[in-house]
């Protein structure tokens, strides 16, 4: 909840754009998404689930747009919404799914998220949102069509069809796309959004029965911290450097390097700056590793074994990394370079 900021206290006459990314895990009437309608009678506004189907409904009980079958269970879903002077277009996924006119009282009744007919301490659950929520956007104007297009496009977490996709934006280590959500070792501290590591945390996800990895690609953001040293990894794979085929990408002096039983390469990135990093793998071993969208070196090793991918750690659990960690994404393919430079500009 955000509370007692005029900032927040909407008029219907205003120019307004809100867009939000949802993960609804189940739908059921009166769920919020967010609102500022806390007491009976207040009637300010608000985004809800409508009902069982996934239909939504923005605005309040003096007047509101309802979408029928807007929205699917278990994936990640952009809604935007433009208002101007009590006109609204609603939008899924960059789609105009409709329009109409409604009302809302101003009030000076707390912002909350996740939850409708909320205040502070509330226990209704019935009230609040099942699933998750992200990247929530509020502008003083009204958006274009190719602005949330460009939103849509951009932000997608599941645009290129994401196998894993660990944000790194608290210290769960959720899965933003399925259920494999990695079981997190120490405290990360939460800096912007990502992992600020100092040797006091690391994640991993043991591959379950069904999980084929076969092709296989990495997506990781990461910052090498100023006492970042030999062997500190960004990712690895098994717990042990002798695993036949085992592999990881850490320190190797001030270098960068991708390490396997096979082979090796080596790569300079400056420190305390954000960088980049790819790493893809096919059916036949051959690995082509990319750093800030440029293509740096094609391997073929002869062993590959991938029995747990491990976030901020090298394979002995020994070297933890110093430095920052974002946005890592799994795929169960082989990303080309178009994919890879949509995922760079990103950022």
């Amino acid at each position: 909840m955000i509370a007692n900021n005029s900032l927040f206290n909407f008029n219907v006459s205003d120019n307004l754009s809100f867009s939000v990314w949802v993960y609804p895990k189940a739908f059921e009437n009166l769920n919020g998404i967010f609102s500022k309608y806390q007491s009976t009678g207040d009637n300010d506004i608000y985004l809800r689930i409508n009902d069982s189907s996934g239909g939504i409904k923005f605005g309040s009980d003096l007047g509101s747009v309802i979408i029928p079958n807007a929205l699917k269970l278990n994936e990640w879903q952009n809604i935007s919404i433009t208002n101007s002077n009590g006109n609204i277009k609603l939008y899924v996924n960059g789609i105009l799914k409709g329009n109409g006119t409604i009302s809302w009282n101003q009030t000076t009744n707390y912002f909350s998220i996740g939850c409708d007919y909320c205040v502070d301490g509330s226990s209704d659950t019935s009230r609040f949102f099942d699933g998750k929520i992200d990247k929530l956007r509020i502008y003083n104007r009204i958006l274009t069509s190719a602005e949330i297009n460009l939103l849509n496009s951009s932000d997608n977490t599941t645009g290129l069809g994401e196998w894993a996709h660990w944000t790194l934006d608290d210290i769960s280590g959720s899965d933003n796309v399925s259920s494999r959500d990695l079981t997190v070792t120490g405290t990360p501290i939460i800096d912007n959004g990502s992992w600020s590591l100092n040797e006091n945390a690391r994640g991993e996800y043991i591959l379950q029965s069904g999980d084929n990895l076969d092709n296989f690609s990495l997506s990781i953001r990461f910052r090498i911290g100023t006492n970042a040293s030999n062997y500190d990894s960004i990712f690895s794979t098994e717990e042990s450097p002798g695993k036949e085929g085992s592999w990881q990408i850490g320190m190797s002096g001030n270098d960068m390097k991708f390490s396997s039983t096979d082979s090796s390469y080596a790569f300079t990135l400056s420190r305390n700056i954000w960088h980049h990093l790819v790493l893809t793998k096919s059916e036949n071993n051959q690995i082509n590793i990319y750093a800030n969208n440029i293509h740096l070196d094609t391997l073929t090793l002869t062993n590959w074994s991938m029995s747990r991918l491990r976030v901020g750690t090298n394979r002995n659990t020994d070297n933890l990394w110093i430095g920052d960690i974002d946005d890592v994404r799994i795929y169960d393919y082989v990303l080309d370079s178009k994919d890879i430079n949509k995922l760079y500009h990103n950022y």
